[in-house]
């Protein structure tokens, strides 16, 4: 699985990651122990950046994480395969995967959000036209009087 670095931020890499191994943040920084899931919460809100600290808890655990795209995004997530060893991939189901997708979630409702607002642009430029033709039937005759 090959992830492009320019799209993936410290948030979305360590969402992926959760969403792959455990689904859930808090769970996930449970079983990497850390004694403050906050530090996980504060990743994921684009507060904090993965800390080398960080990362060292989530590769230990996790042995098949790429340390180097956890802390980049250069490079597969993966060391080998598709997923982390010993843990199972969210279920293959499409729409049990997009209820379990957090980010996806999101960007479903950002890529919903956007089709409304092309299509209330799209009808405003519509009714814009709509008044210049009409300003320039009316203006037409104007010009003409004016002019003769």
């Amino acid at each position: 699985m090959s992830v492009n670095k320019s799209i993936m931020t410290d948030s979305e890499r360590l969402l992926f990651l959760t969403g792959t191994a455990i689904g859930d943040v808090y769970k996930f920084s449970k079983k990497i122990a850390l004694s403050k899931p906050d530090t996980l919460y504060n990743i994921r809100d684009g507060k904090t950046p993965i800390t080398p600290t960080t990362a060292k808890k989530i590769t230990d655990t996790f042995k098949n994480v790429n340390p180097d795209w956890l802390l980049t995004g250069d490079g597969q997530p993966f060391k080998w395969g598709d997923k982390p060893e010993g843990i199972s991939l969210v279920k293959e189901d499409e729409s049990e995967y997009k209820t379990n997708c957090p980010l996806c979630n999101q960007r479903e409702r950002l890529i919903q959000a956007l089709d409304a607002r092309i299509a209330e642009q799209a009808r405003t430029i519509k009714v814009h036209e709509n008044s210049i033709e009409g300003l320039r039937a009316l203006a037409g005759p104007e010009k003409q009087a004016s002019s003769g």
